[in-house]
């Protein structure tokens, strides 16, 4: 797809600090991997998302860490972005608008994933990958546990599970949850549920005697449509709201 590498007009970098809301991912972008890992990331501590600043041949540039092999590595990148003929972020994007460091952080592990020295490529080319274990280790540098839903007896046990990694029901580490590309035998996802797709993973909802599966969608919607609660609100988060990717889903659909 063409790009046209420029400064995103009346942007910047961050308005009132890293939020977990703030991530989309490009429509035509097949990074979900990265875009959940991300907003997981900021979810449990921004903090942990620093950036560097510095003056460089093409301006001001922005350095990321990435980890590779558990050495940190900074990766520099300017604020040109890649925009449509509109002058529109063809990929990730920010919800809050004229925002763009969810963009830079992209673009700076687009320029990772590529080993290259240039600041403007092809997106096209980047080797996004499909496991959000790879994309956290490379925010993180923490070790890695990967589950897989149908090893464990029924949705309550899979909760439990979760929630035994959470605080007050919000998970205390980094957690993305992905889909298959082919749905295993006997396994239905509810409507709305994207296949071969992360989500991040939020924590535990409780009501009653149900549990709930609180994700984020790196597209930032549409919310799935059955066996959800959207009902009052989840750590200060209003779960009937539109459009966010948010959602809490009953664990016997996870």
């Amino acid at each position: 797809m063409p790009c046209n590498w420029q400064v995103l007009a009346g942007s910047q970098y961050m308005i009132a600090g890293k939020k977990f809301t703030d991530p989309l991912q490009g429509s035509q972008t097949p990074n979900c991997a990265f875009i959940g890992a991300l907003i997981a990331v900021s979810w449990v501590d921004p903090l942990k998302l620093p950036e560097q600043t510095r003056n460089g041949a093409g301006g001001l540039e922005y350095g990321v860490t990435f980890y590779k092999a558990g050495a940190p590595q900074i990766t520099w990148v300017t604020a040109k972005l890649c925009l449509t003929p509109g002058g529109l972020l063809q990929h990730a994007s920010s919800i809050t608008t004229g925002e763009i460091w969810p963009a830079i952080w992209e673009k700076a592990y687009a320029k990772f994933l590529l080993n290259t020295a240039a600041d403007t490529f092809n997106f096209d080319q980047v080797p996004w990958g499909g496991n959000s274990a790879n994309a956290l280790i490379n925010l993180t540098n923490n070790p890695f546990q990967i589950k897989e839903t149908t090893t464990f007896a029924d949705g309550t046990t899979t909760a439990n599970f979760i929630q035994a990694k959470c605080a007050g029901g919000k998970s205390i580490n980094p957690m993305v949850a992905w889909t298959y590309a082919v749905a295993p035998p006997g396994v239905l996802y509810p409507a709305g549920i994207l296949i071969n797709h992360a989500y991040a993973l939020l924590g535990v909802l409780t009501v009653g005697a149900a549990k709930y599966i609180v994700l984020r969608n790196p597209r930032g919607g549409p919310d799935p449509t059955q066996d959800t609660y959207t009902q009052g609100s989840w750590l200060g988060i209003q779960l009937a709201t539109l459009n966010d990717g948010i959602f809490a889903i009953n664990a016997i659909d996870f």
